[in-house]
């Protein structure tokens, strides 16, 4: 994430908006004396972002079955669930 002083982003705006946030799907955060004052961020999620989403769900699927393989056919998620509360 990128930070720009207010002064920089008022003389830069068109290029930062442009060229940083939608081309380069950049986060933008605009700074006041040094604190942060406004964040820009694309509309859209870029690409990239969406295939990594694609990852994390696999490797969860992945951990589901590894889960189900082990689980004892006798006992549900509910009553699983409900031994642990009264264990605390």
């Amino acid at each position: 994430m990128k930070q720009v002083g207010l002064g920089e982003f008022t003389k830069r705006a068109r290029h930062y908006v442009l060229h940083e946030v939608c081309q380069k799907h950049g986060i933008i955060t605009i700074t006041d004396d040094g604190t942060a004052i406004a964040r820009l961020v694309p509309v859209g999620v870029p690409e990239s972002s969406r295939n990594g989403d694609d990852a994390v769900w696999a490797a969860v699927d992945e951990l589901t079955k590894e889960i189900a393989a082990h689980w004892p056919a006798d006992v549900s998620a509910t009553q699983a669930v409900r031994e642990q509360r009264r264990e605390l």
